[in-house]
């Protein structure tokens, strides 16, 4: 019964994958511009933090912060 259920689960998770695409380019260059940057003053880090409002068509609200490199380019949006 137990290897019924493992078979069936890895069945159920191996297609989760298959409904992602990758951004159109103007989706990815429209994402870019509406980042914003941030530097967390206790640990000297800077993070692209980009706000959005949709999900796959469902209005929900939420955030995507990721570590990007202290360039100057950076540190000077963060400076704007």
């Amino acid at each position: 019964m137990r290897i019924v259920l493992m078979l069936v689960a890895a069945i159920a998770l191996s297609g989760c994958g298959a409904n992602l695409r990758k951004p159109s380019d103007s989706a990815a260059k429209a994402a870019v511009s509406k980042s914003t940057y941030a530097r967390d003053n206790r640990t000297g880090q800077c993070f692209a933090v980009l706000e959005t409002s949709r999900f796959m068509s469902v209005n929900a609200s939420g955030a995507t912060i990721t570590y990007v490199p202290c360039t100057p380019e950076v540190l000077a949006l963060i400076g704007k």
